[in-house]
């Protein structure tokens, strides 16, 4: 879901093949079409431009669902998770990858300057900046059952790279 311009599809298709094949979803026509490009000739990918909060998919049809860095731009965060739980099929894995801007740590040395730099990506940015930390909850609260977490701390030595 969010698949934006197919980085990482050639590697999940080489994963799943032969018996399994890849879908990226993007509602964005430029990522989509990169994505397509990216994964021609791979008889296990292909690339749909949809939404994340309605997908075209028949209920319980996917086996795995993975997000990466999507539902800090969704509208309507509980509503993807539920379209989620909706094409994914009984004892399939739902994996997400998503920051917590909050937490995120510049070392410019001016403290104030680096507090004020993410408070301004937290309250102004990002939709949903904080989602990181909800995952968890929302993820239950969707029906979904959370084996692990695994928080990532980003750290960066200027606001230029953090930006």
């Amino acid at each position: 879901m969010g698949c934006g311009p197919g980085t990482d599809l050639g590697a999940l298709a080489r994963a799943a093949a032969p018996a399994g094949m890849v879908l990226g979803v993007d509602s964005d026509p430029q990522m989509a079409r990169q994505a397509l490009t990216r994964v021609a000739g791979l008889p296990h990918a292909d690339v749909l431009m949809a939404d994340v909060h309605t997908l075209p998919l028949p209920p319980c049809s996917a086996d795995r669902v993975r997000t990466d860095r999507v539902l800090q731009h969704a509208a309507d965060v509980p509503g993807v998770l539920a379209e989620a739980r909706r094409v994914l099929r009984p004892g399939g894995r739902f994996v997400m990858a998503e920051p917590d801007w909050d937490s995120l740590a510049v070392d410019h040395p001016d403290l104030d300057v680096a507090r004020a730099y993410t408070r301004h990506i937290t309250d102004r940015i990002v939709r949903n900046a904080i989602v990181g930390r909800q995952l968890p909850r929302l993820a239950e609260q969707a029906g979904f059952a959370v084996t692990s977490v695994v928080p990532v701390t980003s750290v960066f030595r200027e606001v230029r790279s953090a930006d």
